[in-house]
């Protein structure tokens, strides 16, 4: 996830970006949900003779409606296909980097239709340019979209349905696929801009999170490919650094700093990697103990929140690092997650020399006494809700002092109940860090703190009211529409922050032709989003008795903004902290959608937006861009990148 500047915005956009985001057109990827309900289950058979090739034409991308597939010349079609009863076929015509067509090509793709509102997912296997799936049509079907597409071994970039298209009456459909240019890696000196050999490439740490440059100390265990000189085909090695369609690798050479590459698999072409010269650290740890053993070691560049790298500091008091950039790391050693406020028990600044090795010694303070303490309690569940004993499960808060899961799932029995129209459970927990917790109940989904003291609690007490239920309404500001293929998702509010939840998709009831959430009598969160439509966020509180909320969702205008250096994109950088606005008109960002290659940002408004683009390695820092957006648009915008020599 990117890190945001502010906490408070980071959490929103966080959220956000959760649960509505999308690939942007240069990177298809899966549409929500993954229930195959509208397809039936048997399996495929083999695909048909492929049916004639389809004609050319613009960008299927601009058309309204799905093309269809016509019909074979060949008359041989297989007896399995034809004994399949209502199916759901075509063709698939795959264009190679150069733009010629790929003959009989073969592989796979995730077709995706919407009905009712919900999408429904199913993979394919296309042969030789054709395939074909069992299918039972059913009312209030409307749209097919296909994603994630491969060729052969390589993945496709899908161009026409790359978004949701009516079905076609005939159940046939032409899919298009482009083959991106091999992923091609030029390494460079950072100085001088000559191309370098004795490269690295190492799979990133697994110790740590998405953004750390250093591959870590294990690198006999990480490294996939050494010895190699600039420009480096990465095909060779591209299964064993991803199994998706984004790719990252830590690129490394003698004398030089790590550093972390993103390469879109769907772009491809060139990626240029500048690296800069680097050094060791030699550090010493005074003070490590088994009390200390959880703890991780983190290296920063100034005061970046996001490590360099992180390192399990277990019992070691000695670490011999290289490949660290040249100048001043902030070298601590703390206990927590980075982003849930940990303990700190040492700090020390090391100045990392040009080709030399920096020596330093860090002292450790011994961390907080682990305190073990026992809670149980009752819960009571309105007789509304299933009568099956609920999942409950008790999140520690502050920092593991002990490097424990800070998660527990905590069973409860039933137990007869003293309270009508209720059922009543009996649940405990031992052995628990003595601190700040939340109880959070599976269905219906509510939290409650807990004060969790050393002499334990056998006093905690909670109850879930009867069922609330929500009929929301989606329209169209403007015209006054009904939106029916909009996202509604929702979750009880949470009484704080620092824990992960999960949203619920509102079910769509056809004969209330309404989004109905089912909730506890509790305040919720509730999301809407149509694709074309800026995302609307509100809180409701289901404890008022509220039953009806309408949504009136205005058009989205957005700013695609992307990064290219020439003929080559440029990859968005990790860690970036985007927040665009205008001073003209007060609009706002309502939603960032990130890809590799390009990021979306939807705006509250039409307007004139000020961006600061990030900085990147090897390239002079652009200047503060300005860009008109207009009503109801897409504005794409193209940040060019020079060369610092």
């Amino acid at each position: 996830m990117k890190a945001l500047a502010s906490i408070s915005l980071g959490l929103v956009l966080l959220v956000a970006l959760l649960f509505f985001l999308r690939r942007t057109p240069d990177a298809e990827s899966g549409a929500p949900g993954n229930s195959a309900a509208a397809f039936e289950q048997d399996e495929a058979p083999a695909p048909p003779s492929a049916p004639s090739e389809p004609a050319g034409g613009s960008d299927p991308r601009l058309n309204s409606r799905a093309e269809v597939a016509p019909q074979a010349e060949d008359a041989s079609t297989p007896a399995s296909a034809i004994d399949l009863g209502p199916s759901l076929r075509g063709t698939v015509v795959v264009l190679d980097e150069h733009g010629l067509d790929v003959p009989e090509p073969s592989g796979t793709f995730t077709l995706s239709l919407e009905v009712d509102g919900q999408f429904e997912t199913r993979d394919i296997e296309f042969e030789r340019g054709s395939w074909v799936t069992p299918f039972a049509l059913r009312d209030g079907t409307r749209s097919v979209a296909v994603l994630d597409a491969q060729v052969g071994t390589r993945f496709a970039r899908v161009t026409s349905p790359a978004t949701g298209v009516p079905l076609p009456e005939a159940l046939e459909l032409v899919v298009r696929l482009a083959l991106p240019p091999p992923p091609l890696l030029r390494v460079v000196d950072a100085a001088t801009g000559a191309e370098l050999s004795g490269i690295t490439l190492a799979r990133p740490s697994s110790t740590s999170f998405q953004g750390t440059h250093h591959p870590g100390l294990d690198l006999d265990k990480r490294s996939v490919a050494s010895g190699l000189a600039s420009p480096i085909e990465l095909e060779p090695y591209r299964s064993q650094l991803s199994l998706w369609d984004e790719l990252q690798v830590s690129v490394g050479a003698d004398g030089y700093a790590w550093t972390l590459v993103t390469i879109d698999l769907l772009v491809g072409g060139e990626s240029r990697v500048v690296l800069r010269r680097g050094g060791s650290l030699s550090l010493d740890v005074r003070g490590a103990s088994a009390a200390t053993a959880a703890a991780r070691l983190r290296l920063r560049v100034a005061d970046e929140r996001v490590p360099l790298l992180e390192l399990e500091l277990a019992t070691r008091d000695r670490f011999e690092i290289d490949g660290l950039p040249q100048g001043d790391l902030y070298v601590s050693v703390e206990l927590g997650e980075v982003f849930q406020n940990p303990i700190l028990l040492g700090r020390t600044v090391a100045n990392i020399p040009t080709g030399g090795v920096a020596k330093v010694r860090l002292e450790l303070v011994p961390p907080p006494e682990f305190l073990a303490a026992n809670c149980e309690g009752t819960l009571w569940v309105h007789g509304g809700w299933a009568s099956v004993p609920p999942r409950l499960i008790l999140h520690l808060l502050d920092a593991p002092l002990r490097g424990q899961e800070p998660r527990v799932e905590v069973q409860a029995r039933r137990v007869a109940s003293n309270r009508p129209g209720f059922d009543e459970f009996r649940w405990a927990a031992k052995d628990l860090q003595a601190g700040r917790h939340l109880l959070e109940l599976d269905t219906p989904d509510m939290t409650w703190l807990v004060d969790l003291p050393a002499e334990g609690r056998r006093d905690l007490e909670f109850v879930v009211g009867a069922p609330a239920q929500l009929r929301v309404r989606v329209l169209d500001a403007a015209t006054g529409e009904d939106l029916r293929s909009a996202e509604v998702v929702w979750h009880a509010r949470r009484s704080v922050n620092e824990v992960a939840y999960s949203q619920e998709p509102a079910r769509f009831d056809t004969d209330l032709d309404r989004y109905v959430v089912r909730s506890a009598p509790v305040p919720i969160e509730l999301w809407t989003h149509v694709d074309g439509y800026a995302p609307v966020h509100v809180e409701l509180d289901l404890s008022t008795g509220v039953t009806e909320h309408t949504v009136q969702l205005e058009r989205a205008c957005a700013i695609v903004l992307r990064l290219k250096s020439g003929e080559m994109a440029l990859t968005v950088p990790h860690g970036w902290h985007p927040w665009i606005s205008s001073p003209s008109t007060g609009g706002e960002t309502r939603l960032i959608e990130f890809g590799t290659s390009e990021v979306r940002f939807v705006v509250s408004a039409p307007g004139t937006y000020e961006l600061t683009p990030p900085k990147l390695p090897g390239y002079k820092e652009p200047p503060l861009q300005r860009i008109e957006v207009f009503a109801g648009k897409d504005t794409v915008h193209v940040v060019e990148y020079e060369l610092e020599r």
